[in-house]
């Protein structure tokens, strides 16, 4: 409950606030969304919006679990973490809560970075302001893009360029978030509870929790690493994909990890995960296939697992 003294800062219903939308960045530690809020000097609010793919309950569940433990911790921070469905329903929320600005890590591909724009738009209607931090990569997508503005196209001599970046100037991780503590916003209407994981059954629990707790079991045979990596038979990679695409933990506080303790060859996944996503934002056609019927076949058959060649159809079955 928060103080006697605490209450003025919220005695009007209008009164100020900053927003934070948790996109793929569903955590506490290492978020440069929240230390960003910290600094606007605000009261702060939390929304995740819930825009669930019906055709893959699993990875629903992966992110409702993860949404479910972010409320709860940021509920022990004093902020409210609330639950939409849609971009209209962050706008209609902004404009009920009176908010000077939103904050969000930064989308990666060109159809985000439209539907982004769109959104920008509507706030704009509203005075709100819409600003964006990386939280998904060690380094922004246009961080290591060379003079000339063509994203690296080839990973050697990108890896070397972030290896050299890194070595000289690590991007900073903050601890302006680590010690904030607000009173609760009584008088704001109260958010829903995100939603569990509907009894699908998930072979890794979402959240923050779990994510680290996964990282440091990886590190316990992190050694024998780039030795056993590529035995599919037994579970020898780190198995933090899941939690890195949600943003449960952070890539940048991995690489550093990974590097000090010179795991070199899992560092090269966190390096290739910045070179895709700086790539993505270089291709506006979402239709791999590129239109040629021969490719679209060869991609039809690589994505249902009948390409012929047993290692790769047998992942691509247990990935479908």
């Amino acid at each position: 409950m928060p103080s006697e003294t605490a209450r003025p800062l919220y005695a009007d219903t209008r009164a100020a606030h900053t927003l934070v939308w948790f996109r793929q960045n569903l955590r506490i530690r290492d978020n440069t969304a929240l230390c960003a809020a910290v600094a606007e000097g605000l009261p702060i609010i939390g929304i995740w919006i819930d825009d669930a793919e019906t055709d893959n309950p699993r990875r629903a569940a992966f992110y409702r679990q993860s949404a479910a433990e972010l409320a709860q911790r940021l509920a022990g921070r004093g902020i409210p973490l609330y639950t939409e469905v849609s971009p209209a329903g962050l706008v209609r929320l902004a404009v009920r809560l009176n908010i000077r600005t939103v904050i969000a890590d930064t989308s990666c591909t060109f159809a985000e970075k439209l539907a982004d724009n769109a959104l920008w738009h509507e706030l704009d209607k509203h005075g709100i302001r819409l600003t964006f931090v990386n939280d998904r990569s060690v380094f922004n997508q246009t961080d290591l893009i060379p003079d000339g503005g063509t994203a690296y196209a080839d990973f050697d001599r990108y890896r070397e360029v972030w290896l050299d970046r890194f070595s000289k100037r690590p991007p900073a991780s903050s601890d302006l978030f680590a010690a904030y503590r607000q009173p609760f916003p009584e008088n704001l209407p109260a958010p829903q509870p995100a939603a569990l994981s509907d009894g699908i059954f998930l072979p890794q629990n979402g959240g923050e929790t779990a994510a680290w707790r996964q990282w440091r079991r990886f590190l316990e045979q992190a050694d024998s690493y780039s030795v056993l990596k590529d035995f599919p038979s037994r579970k020898n990679t780190s198995l933090m994909g899941a939690y890195l695409s949600a943003g449960c933990i952070s890539p940048r506080l991995l690489a550093r990890e990974s590097l000090e303790r010179r795991l070199n060859a899992w560092a090269d996944n966190i390096i290739r995960r910045d070179f895709f996503l700086q790539l993505a934002l270089q291709h506006a056609d979402d239709d791999p296939s590129d239109g040629n019927p021969e490719h679209t076949l060869r991609l039809t058959l690589w994505q249902q697992g009948r390409t012929g060649i047993p290692i790769i159809d047998a992942s691509m079955r247990c990935l479908h």
